[in-house]
């Protein structure tokens, strides 16, 4: 009778540990500490997060950070720093440093953010750097068999670029998007923010590329509604979220697939960068640059907690950590505070990456 409580007891208590992990979200932030440091951190919880690891090796002025399908995290360097120089660390889903995806002092000049497109495994990324005037390049290289960075778009090649900042692939199929992006499934199109002719912003605006086709935008938004934008999402419904630093009250800005309908959804900001959507119930999560915090709102916008996260140092870029979900359960005991458990993750991986 006693072996029958115990095991009872133990599998309750396994039941309640793995649907309150189910709703945590894993986020992944970059955090500037010195111009020649830098890391970024693992912070995971539901009401609120707690750090649950700090990374790094190869990292100085951090600015994007992004996932690929097999839970690799991508780190992008924005730094003079001769072991780091205009870089981008790589790093295994285990948070193991695995060299560089690109070398330091390689082909970047001041790189800012990366995203992979799902379909192709092909990597972009923006780039602030000289020589074009107003600057600005966006460039490619494949994450699954890398062969050097080459140029995706920049004003020589009719870009319309000026400082790219934020980039992300719109993957929604829902008919909103499908409308705007009949391919949405296969050639998800790509949506760059650009801050303006000059860092200092006042002229910001979103270009959208189909990748697959030109080099060119095949649409281009936001001019006179963003000021600065920096950070750049995407919803369930295809809906376009940018984050908008502006000296008179910065802000989240959304608009409708292809840049339609901008209305304010945010306010109340202290210099947003990343922000990331939770795919299992919509909370939008936003970095602010000039609080140290993330904040976590609704999918409505209605703010659930201002500080999920806080103490954090000149944060910049978020992105969704790779979940794992359990082959097998090792328990390794019983003690006042319940089970402790230990998932090993051996066959199946739940990816949820930046867009």
């Amino acid at each position: 009778m006693k072996h029958r409580t115990r095991t009872t007891l133990v599998a309750l208590a396994l039941l309640g540990w793995w649907a309150t992990r189910s709703e945590a979200i894993s986020i992944l932030v970059t955090e500037n500490i010195t111009p020649t440091s830098g890391d970024f951190k693992l912070i995971t919880g539901v009401a609120s997060g707690v750090v649950q690891a700090t990374v790094s090796t190869n990292i100085a002025v951090p600015f994007g950070i992004t996932t690929d399908t097999a839970g690799n995290i991508y780190v992008v360097n924005n730094s003079a720093d001769a072991a780091t120089i205009n870089s981008i660390a790589k790093f295994t889903s285990n948070l193991a440093p695995n060299g560089f995806f690109v070398a330091p002092g390689a082909a970047l000049n001041s790189p800012i953010a990366m995203a992979i497109k799902p379909t192709t495994q092909n990597a972009y990324i923006t780039n602030i750097g000289p020589p074009t005037v107003p600057p600005g390049s966006v460039l490619q290289q494949s994450v699954s068999a890398p062969a050097g960075v080459t140029t995706f778009t920049d004003n020589a090649n009719a870009g319309n670029v000026a400082n790219p900042f934020g980039v992300g692939f719109n993957t929604s199929t829902n008919a909103n998007n499908i409308a705007f992006n009949p391919n949405a499934a296969t050639n998800p199109y790509m949506y760059v923010t650009n801050e303006g002719p000059t860092q200092a912003g006042g002229g910001g605006f979103v270009n959208i590329y189909n990748t697959a086709l030109q080099r060119s935008p095949i649409a281009t938004f936001g001019a006179g509604t963003l000021f600065t934008p920096t950070g750049i999402a995407f919803d369930a419904l295809g809906n376009v979220y940018v984050s908008n630093i502006n000296p008179a009250g910065s802000s989240i800005v959304r608009f409708g697939p292809g840049g339609t309908s901008p209305t304010t959804f945010i306010t109340g900001l202290n210099s947003p960068v990343g922000l990331v959507f939770d795919p299992a119930n919509g909370d939008l999560y936003v970095a602010n640059n000039g609080a140290g915090t993330i904040a976590r709102y609704s999918s409505t916008g209605v703010l659930l907690n201002a500080t999920w996260a806080s103490g954090l140092t000149d944060i910049r870029f978020l992105a969704l950590a790779a979940i794992p979900e359990p082959s097998s359960i090792v328990m390794l005991g019983l003690g006042q505070v319940g089970l402790l458990a230990f998932c090993l993750h051996r066959n199946r991986r739940k990816v949820a990456r930046a867009a």
